[in-house]
């Protein structure tokens, strides 16, 4: 979770875009963005010690 951030346009992972979800996100794959609480929730599958995230 991410707080106070903006709102994103997108969100990279690994250099893959992920999908945005309309609802909040459980354990699959994805971001959900909170406009009431001004929060970025992102999941996202890594089987390596160090993922890249890129929001934009």
């Amino acid at each position: 979770m991410i707080v106070n951030a903006f709102e994103p346009k997108e969100v990279i992972v690994d250099g893959k875009p992920t999908l945005p979800s309309n609802q909040p996100i459980q354990r699959q794959p994805g971001w959900w963005w909170d406009e009431k609480r001004r929060c970025l929730y992102i999941s996202a599958h890594h089987e390596k010690e160090l993922i890249v995230v890129a929001i934009r």
